[in-house]
């Protein structure tokens, strides 16, 4: 009896080893990456719901972001799995959107070549295509690299970061492609 409790000892070492108790494996070249905090506002409340983008040189290709949650707080991610950034300056990307309902339902289509051809008969009736609207809920200033005046820099000390991205708004644009 004893020596069926080893063997299962060993079976479920060999298990945790296997799966891995020092969570995900970095991929190569993931730079080092420190614990980064966002608190989003907007007029003076926490902004749920807001996508965020770290945006910087030394990123590379790593991505880096996160989605707020009820109270503001953002939880920055690297590659999806790993908490934090890498050192240095990025630029913070603020995004929240809502769609409207969509005036063509593409969603019938089967082909590229039916979009297209649903473009063009929406263009024909509505002088001009028209599928739907996206309403903007954060300036769009706050969701491009080269207008955002949002700004952080990590460093190896606390990275907790209050960010305020102005006044709510809903700037609706039309959508003239579905894609």
């Amino acid at each position: 009896m004893v020596k069926c409790y080893r063997n299962l000892t060993i079976v479920v070492l060999l298990m945790w080893i296997a799966i891995g108790c020092g969570g995900p494996l970095k991929p190569d070249g993931l730079p080092k990456v420190y614990p980064v905090t966002l608190q989003l506002e907007q007029e003076g409340k926490p902004l749920a719901g807001a996508d965020v983008i770290l945006r910087s040189e030394e990123i590379g290709v790593w991505s880096c972001g996160g989605t707020s949650d009820e109270s503001g707080a953002v939880v920055v991610r690297t590659h999806g799995r790993f908490a934090g950034a890498p050192l240095g300056k990025h630029k913070v990307i603020v995004m929240k959107t809502k769609p409207s309902e969509m005036l063509v339902d593409v969603s019938v289509a089967k082909s590229l070549a039916e979009i297209r051809e649903m473009e063009q008969t929406a263009a024909q009736e509505q002088k001009g295509p028209n599928f739907g609207t996206m309403v903007y809920l954060v300036e769009r200033k706050f969701s491009r690299e080269g207008t955002t005046p949002l700004e952080i820099e990590v460093t190896t000390g606390k990275n907790n970061f209050k960010l305020d991205v102005g006044p709510a708004v809903e700037i609706v644009e039309r959508r003239t492609s579905p894609l």
